[in-house]
């Protein structure tokens, strides 16, 4: 079974128990690019922006799970998708955190043409 089987199968499973699926209070984290040093955290429905410096990162990044903003972007349109052919309620959360990425992904592709 693929990653992408697993996961989708994962999101269904965990929908269709629900009345509506509704996105918790993720916490995320960014890294910036290297040339700017530190990170960010922030929370999904708090939209709560914590500047983190390079030794809080790295405190981090030793439990952290590393997945690339195209991958991110990914897994959101398959669980709206999932959420939609259930007839789940989905919440907007996940359009805003696409676009959260969208721009840090352009912010880091900039960096790198310097």
């Amino acid at each position: 079974m693929s990653l992408k089987s697993f996961l989708t199968l994962v999101g269904f499973l965990s929908l269709s128990g629900c009345q509506s699926f509704e996105i918790r209070d993720y916490e995320l984290v960014y890294q910036y690019h290297p040339k700017v040093g530190g990170g960010v955290t922030f929370g999904v429905l708090s939209h709560e922006f914590i500047e983190l410096d390079d030794d809080q990162m790295r405190t981090i990044l030793k439990t952290a799970v590393i997945m690339p903003a195209q991958t991110w972007s990914m897994i959101s349109v398959d669980l709206i998708k999932a959420c939609q052919m259930l007839g789940k309620k989905c919440k907007q959360e996940v359009t805003v955190l696409n676009s959260i990425f969208k721009n840090l992904n352009d912010i880091n592709s900039q960096l790198d043409k310097e």
